[in-house]
């Protein structure tokens, strides 16, 4: 569909968005070879390292220099920060009309929105005690990240021997440290509870966290 490519091609969708009503609607689907693909999708072709490869490609197919590159990847990024504001997006797709999408339904994901209660509060998820019985380190907390676009918490502590997670108070995955530094990530997606708490475990006690509160947000 833009550079004349005839062989194996891919499929690309082709979407309008809806900032204010945050909806995503599926307005076609069309042929591209790879590299016109790779284009289309230039931060994940950086991210797999053919940036460079995408680059030559659109200046080779537009006949144009690098500075029209470079303003066209400037518009392009600032759309996508726009657009990355909205961390949940329903999607609307009718693949009836595309011929052969009959019945196929588009699987909704159900990602709830992590609130952070240590923002509220202003203070940190640290435990600056030294230990229970004095002699044992107490496990603290050295990071906190959360990631309301995948629905992750990240924990990075020291001085523990496991982590608990928990939702709505009932052990649900517990991860194991063999020593050092410790990091561990829970996903919420498809998480059935209002609340997520983290218990560190070590020789010098529990360090347990605030409620991170579960939002439903009603996103595709």
């Amino acid at each position: 569909m833009i550079c004349g490519h005839k062989g194996d091609l891919d499929a690309h969708e082709e979407w309008e968005f809806d900032i204010r009503q945050k909806t995503q609607t599926l307005k076609n689907i069309v042929a591209l070879c790879s590299a016109c693909h790779g284009v289309k999708h230039m931060r994940n072709t950086e991210r797999l390292g053919y940036g460079e490869n995408a680059k030559n490609h659109f200046l080779r197919i537009n006949k144009c220099d690098a500075m029209a590159f470079a303003n066209h990847y400037a518009e392009a990024q600032i759309l996508f920060d726009c657009r990355n504001e909205v961390l949940r997006w329903k999607v609307v797709a009718d693949l009836a009309k595309f011929g052969g999408g009959e019945g196929i339904e588009i699987k909704r994901r159900h990602i709830p929105f992590i609130q952070n209660p240590y923002k509220k509060t202003g203070t940190e998820p640290l435990n600056r005690m030294d230990s229970v019985d004095g002699i044992h380190p107490f496990p603290m907390v050295w990071s906190l990240e959360i990631n309301n676009y995948e629905g992750t918490v990240r924990v990075v502590s020291y001085c523990a021997n496991k982590i608990l997670w928990l939702v709505d108070d009932k052990v649900v995955k517990t991860h194991y440290n063999i020593g050092g530094i410790f990091a561990s990530t829970f996903c919420v997606e498809n998480v059935e509870g209002t609340r997520v708490r983290f218990v560190l475990v070590g020789d010098g006690g529990k360090n347990i966290s605030l409620p991170l509160q579960l939002t439903d947000t009603g996103g595709g």
